[in-house]
């Protein structure tokens, strides 16, 4: 799937050296009165395909408050001198998925994008 024009930009750009952290808000994606009972979150197929990844393990994390999300995009260091990044750079996407306790459980999902730039 291409990743959508409406997918929000951060304002943060990135060099695909760096390793950073990035805070989203989940809240807009929650429905009044429901909680988060399972989350995803990975590259857009296309972005992925040019070596964007989300570090794993300890550094994707929920925040205490339940409503927000800290992630930490990368490029892998085998794309990291590719053309793309250079003069302008590029948008890549994260696509995040929640599932909420709603009955029936709903699963929403949003993209937002992130401008890799070679600096």
């Amino acid at each position: 799937m291409a990743l959508a024009e409406s997918a929000e930009p951060f304002t943060e750009t990135i060099d695909p050296s760096d390793l950073v952290p990035f805070f989203l808000s989940l809240a807009p994606m929650i429905p009044e009165g429901a909680a988060i009972t399972a989350l995803a979150i990975a590259p857009a197929l296309e972005s992925a395909a040019i070596g964007l990844e989300i570090a794993e393990g300890d550094r994707a994390a929920f925040q205490p408050d339940g409503e927000s999300l800290i992630f930490w995009p990368q490029i892998d260091a085998a794309y990291r001198t590719l053309a793309d990044w250079q003069g302008a750079g590029k948008m890549v996407g994260v696509e995040v998925t929640i599932t909420t306790d709603t009955d029936p459980p709903e699963q929403i999902q949003r993209s937002v994008k992130i401008k890799v730039v070679e600096r």
